[in-house]
């Protein structure tokens, strides 16, 4: 373009190589006179919801701009809301991306695929100071247009994301000084309701729940039509078939909030890390105020070698103060240790709709004690 003239419109992908400099969707120069330059979009990884690492070697320390600015004092850094960075867009396709900082765009959109698990990280920021500033004040990026996508998981039994999930969307790791902090125009702090995706359950909040925080995270729990294996490689504190923790944001015709139902889920276990001692197993867990289990189904039939032990195994739970119906859930112990509670369901709520219709079956292994589905009694089972 002429030296005056204007970039809008492009548009910037990057799924490998290496980049050593900044990356800008357009670079304009600015004045009073100039027209703006916006609706560039830049792209970290595949289009097609794969998720994975980027795959491309980027420069430390880069700047990635929606538009590259220029007066002829260096860098001119926009508010979120003006018009010359409407349109402005940052897909995160990717996890494990790592920049300097971001700067002049409008919209932020993290694209999850199946390999999205607990612990990822999509964005990280290296350099403090947020956003930047216009005139001293920090920019704010409106809150609104920041979007956790996750329309491309799968909802195919096995495959997809599995149970309880936490993932970074973005974070700044230079500083948490006030200064230093991602601000967010129009945030509004979360309840304990999350919104679903087919079978996934969604919450995207921030650290601290205010508008200004070094993360931004989001919640992506599947609750429902799974089936998972657990053989004893990792060592995590608790295994679901599925979990939900959060009522929906969806009300009744009474104002109350809809509970999730932990249901149609299946969890097999075939290893139990050695030295483990305190592993607690759930084909589908319901932690809502409102929330249900139903129809899940656990397998215990640990096989590695000197395994460790499981504290307890539940084929559904609900926790809520008004749990929704615990039913029709099972669990069978093949072969293990469960040094606690075996129940084919449990309700640990004050007023709950019920447990009723639940199972176990012990054909192996050892238990302490496991709960009579048809007394709701605990019972001590020796080894067979």
């Amino acid at each position: 373009n002429a030296a005056d003239g204007t970039a809008s419109g492009n548009k910037v992908s990057v799924t490998g190589g290496t980049v050593n400099g900044n990356i800008a969707g357009a670079r304009a120069k600015y004045n009073a006179t100039n027209a703006v330059s916006n609706g560039n979009t830049v792209t970290f990884g595949a289009e097609d919801g794969s998720h994975g690492d980027l795959g491309a070697t980027l420069a430390a320390g880069m700047t990635v701009y929606g538009t590259n600015y220029q007066d002829t004092s260096g860098d001119v850094i926009f508010d979120g809301n003006d018009a010359a960075v409407a349109g402005n867009t940052l897909n995160v396709n990717a996890k494990n991306v790592t920049v300097g900082a971001v700067r002049n765009f409008e919209n932020f959109n993290f694209n999850l695929g199946d390999t999205a698990k607990d612990g990822d990280t999509m964005l990280s920021l290296t350099q403090a100071g947020g956003f930047g500033t216009v005139s001293n004040p920090n920019v704010k990026v409106d809150w609104t247009k920041v979007k956790a996508d996750t329309s491309h998981l799968s909802t195919i039994r096995g495959q997809g994301a599995h149970g309880k999930n936490t993932i970074t969307l973005m974070r700044e790791t230079a500083s948490t000084a006030a200064g230093d902090l991602l601000n967010f125009a129009n945030y509004t702090p979360t309840g304990n309701y999350s919104g679903t995706d087919r079978d996934y359950e969604t919450k995207m909040y921030t650290d601290g729940n205010a508008a200004s925080t070094a993360r931004v995270v989001l919640e992506l729990n599947r609750f429902r039509n799974d089936s998972v294996l657990h053989d004893g490689t990792t060592q995590p504190d608790a295994v679901y078939g599925g979990y939900s923790a959060y009522d929906d944001t969806a009300v009744d015709a009474n104002g109350d909030h809809l509970g999730h139902t932990a249901e149609n889920n299946m969890l097999g276990i075939t290893g139990v890390a050695s030295g483990t001692s305190n592993l607690k197993a759930y084909g589908g867990y319901a932690e809502g105020t409102h929330g249900a289990a139903v129809n899940n189904h656990v397998n215990v039939n640990v096989q590695n070698t000197t395994p460790g032990v499981l504290d307890s195994v539940y084929g559904g739970y609900a926790q809520g103060a008004s749990a929704g119906a615990v039913r029709g859930n099972t669990v069978t112990l093949d072969s293990g240790i469960v040094v606690d509670a075996l129940a084919g369901g449990y309700a640990d709520s004050v007023n709950s709709a019920g447990t009723d219709h639940n199972t176990v079956r012990i054909n192996g292994g050892t238990v302490g004690t496991y709960t009579d589905p048809s007394t709701n009694t605990t019972v001590t089972h020796d080894a067979k």
